[in-house]
């Protein structure tokens, strides 16, 4: 697939205490504007904003049948190449013309699995994984004739930043999973897995340009090839809609250069480990037009990865990727479809998630707390970037017979989050208000000889809900941005399946 597009710019959510007296005070002496708009429709750009991406891939599965087990092998290769062009600062003169990363990605995976016959008391599956990673990334930021008076530094004025970063991944794991179909309808799984992954990284940024001051700023600087590497394993045991497990997400590098007064081992990450438990039920009522299901989960994560600030001499700190401490989590899910008349289905979906740092002393202060003088805070306690603590879904659709093999159908349904933090700061300017969004559709669907077709109409936020999805957080000087949900649309597609 291929994208070029004018796509994706952020919007200027908040411009921070006092009515963003600060932030309105640089971006005046930089002699710009700056929009403000609570409908999230108008962004202040003076220059580029595109997105360009190249990705495709494919994968080959073989299954042989030895007796009465079987041996699988799925083979498959993936790249990506993303280059994106960015006006990054929001106003609308020449502070920073250019910032993002240029991506070149490729990865190669092969899982090789021995499974047994199903049908029978117990069955199980074993095998091996490989997956394998190679990443080339040029990181750059342009900084324009403006850059000197918006952010306080003439040194940066028309200079130029460029890095490039190595990664590699390899991982090697072996797995076996085992299920016991137990009398009275219950299954009794148990799984392991053992995983070796070794990352390496280097990171070559090259000296500031432009003019003579930004390389002085700017030096360059090679980190040289770092290398990590993690065994650790994971398993599960389930007992029917009651299960316990642990498991752990890889640590790595941080492909950048180590903040001035940090050393090469600021850059390094540990894995985060994870416990987890849930236990639930399912059940058909009203001979079968009702089918409930709900679960209650708990996850408890250690050295969660997270922005950190890291002191560099006393009362002087700098923001890396690290392992903050301890994240929870725990809640509720549930789901209802109901059929109520023929062809009529009613669905629901919901959930309750607390979600909270139980551990984050070094965390990075929020625009209202560094107002105050503060330059660490503590978030222990507090509600994690991102997570609505309430999620409906409820949806409702139709479809019946017209004739000569024709159905009509149409349907609806809407997506509704509680208010959540946007920013990893906690900031009350960056907190996401609730929202809904309602999507509708119509259409039609027959059969043309053995090949059936649809055709649907379809509507997206139909109500024009203006939202944030949240996610980039604090900007310059107390401001904090956001990316909007897509505006009201509407289309129309046509779908063929040929047998």
């Amino acid at each position: 697939s291929t994208e070029d597009s004018d796509c994706c710019a952020s919007v200027l959510y908040s411009a921070g205490p006092n009515d963003g007296a600060l932030y309105f005070s640089r971006v005046a002496a930089a002699g710009g504007t700056a929009v403000l708009d609570s409908d999230f429709k108008t962004v202040t750009l003076n220059t580029k904003q595109h997105m360009k991406v190249r990705q495709g891939g494919g994968s080959v599965k073989a299954d042989w049948d030895i007796g009465d087990y079987t041996v699988t092998s799925i083979t498959a290769y993936r790249g990506w190449n993303f280059w994106p062009t960015n006006d990054a600062d929001g106003i609308s003169v020449s502070a920073i013309i250019n910032a993002g990363q240029h991506v070149d990605a490729s990865q190669w995976t092969q899982e090789l699995r021995f499974a047994s016959a199903t049908g029978g008391p117990v069955d199980w599956v074993t095998g091996l994984y490989y997956f394998y990673s190679d990443q080339q990334n040029k990181s750059y930021t342009y900084y324009g004739p403006a850059a000197g008076a918006f952010l306080g530094q003439a040194v940066l004025n028309n200079g130029t930043v460029i890095s490039y970063q190595d990664l590699n991944t390899d991982s090697y794991s072996g797995f076996a999973q085992a299920t016991w179909h137990a009398p009275d309808r219950l299954d009794l799984t148990a799984g392991i897995r053992q995983t070796y992954e070794r990352k390496t990284a280097s990171v070559d940024r090259q000296q500031g340009f432009g003019n003579p001051g930004i390389g002085v700023a700017f030096p360059a600087y090679k980190t040289g090839n770092l290398d990590v590497s993690d065994t650790r394993p994971s398993g599960l045991v389930s007992v029917t809609y009651t299960s316990v497990s642990s498991g752990a997400k890889a640590g790595g590098i941080n492909p950048q250069v180590p903040a001035r007064g940090l050393d090469i081992d600021s850059l390094f990450i540990d894995p985060e480990k994870a416990k987890d438990a849930e236990i639930g039920i399912k059940t058909a009522l009203f001979d079968r037009r009702v089918q409930l299901n709900a679960n209650a989960f708990w996850t408890k994560v250690d050295d969660y990865q997270a922005t950190n600030l890291e002191q560099i001499t006393p009362g002087v700190f700098s923001q890396t990727l690290s392992n903050i401490g301890k994240v929870e989590t725990r809640g509720y899910e549930v789901e209802i479809v109901a059929v109520p008349l023929e062809g009529l289905t009613v669905g629901f979906t919901g959930s309750f998630n607390d979600a909270t740092y139980e551990s984050y002393k070094n965390a990075p202060c929020s625009a209202e707390q560094a107002l105050l003088g503060r330059t660490v805070c503590d978030l222990t306690g507090n509600p994690v970037v991102g997570a609505p603590r309430w999620i409906a879904n409820p949806s409702i659709s139709y479809e019946h017979s017209i004739s000569h093999g024709l159905t009509a159908f149409a349907g609806s349904d809407y997506a509704w989050r509680s208010d959540f933090y946007g920013s990893p700061d906690n900031s009350s300017f960056a907190q996401v208000n609730a929202f809904g969004v309602l999507n509708l559709r119509v259409g039609v669907s027959g059969e043309f000889g053995s090949n059936g077709w649809d055709v649907t109409l379809w509507g997206t936020n139909v109500l024009d809900e203006a939202y944030v999805v949240g996610g980039l957080g604090a900007g310059n000087f107390g401001s904090y941005s956001q990316f909007p949900g897509a505006p009201r649309s509407y289309g129309a597609t046509f779908r063929v399946n040929l047998l």
